[in-house]
């Protein structure tokens, strides 16, 4: 402690120098009240914080963001199309194309902000088209030894996209990349 044309330098303060502060003049031996109080908060440097984010999602999904916990820590998030937030952990929902990009934070302890962290890039993917199934003509009878062949039409389906066909909500075939599939056993659908 150092007193310089009556200021108080507290010199390599550390956090246990955090208090209340008051000053009491003493003059011919008489002695003023007390000023106001002060708090000084003396808060430690805080880390670069490390942001945790998804590299891709899905259009319509959540884009979760979070980072680590700094008791008294502020959180002052930034990312594409004007997004803010003062979360640990905020989201995004339903995410879109303009929730595309770098999103960032620094941490505030007092006066004290942190560096701000790398850039966490997060890709908006945009849905695949939703397949159609060609129209089938005809009926199948039980016991019908003549298989049938059902097919996504050309114009809905994606090469290298993987197909989940199903029968009242159940898998029929294990997922493939197949535009069309074979039935041939309708036992399985009594």
């Amino acid at each position: 402690e150092i007193w310089n044309n009556n200021t108080l330098v507290i010199d390599n303060a550390t956090v246990t120098n955090s208090g209340m502060y008051s000053v009491v003049v003493h003059i011919d031996g008489c002695d003023a009240p007390a000023s106001e109080i002060v708090q000084v908060v003396v808060a430690q440097i805080v880390s670069e914080p490390v942001v945790q984010a998804p590299a891709t999602v899905c259009n319509g999904d959540t884009i979760q963001l979070s980072t680590q916990f700094v008791a008294g820590g502020i959180y002052h998030w930034t990312g594409p199309n004007g997004f803010s937030s003062q979360s640990q952990s905020p989201f995004v929902f339903p995410a879109t194309a303009d929730a595309s990009g770098a999103y960032r934070v620094v941490v505030q302890i007092g006066e004290c902000v942190s560096d701000s962290s790398v850039a966490a890039n997060v890709t908006v993917l945009p849905l695949p088209l939703a397949p159609e199934i060609e129209t089938f003509e005809g009926s199948i009878c039980l016991g019908d030894a003549s298989p049938v062949t059902l097919c996504i039409t050309e114009g809905t389906f994606t090469d290298g996209a993987i197909y989940t066909w199903t029968f009242q909500n159940q898998n029929i075939i294990p997922p493939s990349g197949t535009r069309c599939i074979i039935v041939s056993d309708f036992s399985v659908f009594n």
